[in-house]
């Protein structure tokens, strides 16, 4: 299994890589000044994919909120959190014959070495599962990150002349988890349910709100938010087009690198009615998805490259990235 794994990037640095001159690219976090770095010092946090138990209230919850979803998909996302809070089970039942084995005297030393190593790979699984999940979708999500830079759209459009069939069905999986993984994502919903909790509406499920983190409950409810994103994308067969930058000034991108234009991330309680996905995937190519467009490839003027570059940088949480530091200093970043 290895090393635990503490530094967990949140958004992947492959994809940052993009962005970098050198091995570093320009970033401003938090409107301080801006600094030059390596991919590996941004969009990160300690044990931020860590997995975390639920309680019974925190299960209560859930399941209500499963309630109001499709049976299929309701039973899909069941056996998706009971694999996921596996390693918490694991790590309970070597904690039981820890205990067990604590009310016998002279215990063998090799019976206690044992423990001790079942303990820390439970520890590292708790540590590393979604980690090493995100970095196998990462692996997967390279040859479409360079199919798209090489302005190529065939294995969207064109599924039958590469090796996967189902590889527009595995992009859109892809683009919804890199949206929903962030940090801002969960802290953003954090902050949008907390006033929920604070009233009357979960008594009816014998639900204490004190007894819910919703720390906790972030990955499970963003997973099935996420999965009705997808499956609403396949449903309607979402338009992709590429946006094409041969302008003198390149896309950003930021500790949110795909947003919904539709959304007012500024106000969120101003909910979104609609789901327009923008993504950058290097300072020359961007893409949007779900969208309305006729053509499947647009060139874009600088204006509109300014347009969506301000739409970045007003939906990004902490850091903002560019590939020179001109590009910061055009919208007064620093």
């Amino acid at each position: 299994m290895g090393n635990k794994k503490r530094r967990q990037h949140f958004v992947f640095q492959a994809y940052l890589r993009a962005w970098t001159g050198n091995n570093k690219l320009w970033c401003v976090r938090n409107g301080d000044e801006p600094f030059n770095t390596r991919t590996e010092n941004v969009a990160n946090e300690r044990d931020f994919y860590r997995i975390k138990s639920l309680n019974d209230d925190e299960r209560k919850l859930y399941d209500f909120i499963l309630s109001k979803t499709n049976p299929d998909v309701k039973k899909a996302l069941i056996e998706h959190s009971e694999h996921y809070l596996a390693p918490i089970g694991i790590q309970q039942d070597i904690q039981m014959i820890s205990e067990f084995f604590k009310g016998i005297e002279n215990i063998p030393e090799e019976i206690k070495d044992e423990i001790l190593k079942l303990e820390k790979l439970a520890d590292i699984a708790i540590n590393n599962t979604e980690e090493d999940y995100h970095c196998g979708i990462e692996g997967e999500s390279i040859k479409w990150i360079d199919a798209l830079k090489n302005r190529d759209l065939s294995f969207y459009y064109e599924p039958e002349k590469t090796a996967d069939s189902n590889e527009r069905y595995d992009f859109l999986f892809f683009v919804c988890t890199q949206y929903f993984r962030t940090k801002a994502v969960k802290e953003r919903w954090i902050l949008t349910m907390k006033p929920t909790l604070n009233n009357n509406s979960w008594k009816v499920l014998n639900v204490e709100s004190e007894n819910i983190s919703l720390e906790n409950l972030s990955h499970h409810v963003l997973w099935f938010v996420k999965s009705l994103c997808f499956y609403e994308f396949i449903k309607k067969n979402s338009h992709l087009t590429l946006l094409v930058n041969d302008t003198d000034t390149p896309f950003v991108t930021s500790d949110q690198p795909i947003i919904n234009l539709k959304a007012d991330y500024q106000n969120l309680s101003n909910e979104a009615s609609e789901l327009i996905f923008y993504y950058p995937i290097s300072p020359t190519v961007a893409i949007t998805v779900n969208d309305e467009n006729r053509d499947n490839e647009i060139k874009l003027t600088k204006q509109q490259v300014d347009e969506y570059n301000w739409k970045m940088i007003t939906s990004s949480h902490e850091n903002i990235f560019a590939n020179n530091i001109a590009t910061l200093n055009r919208y007064g970043l620093g």
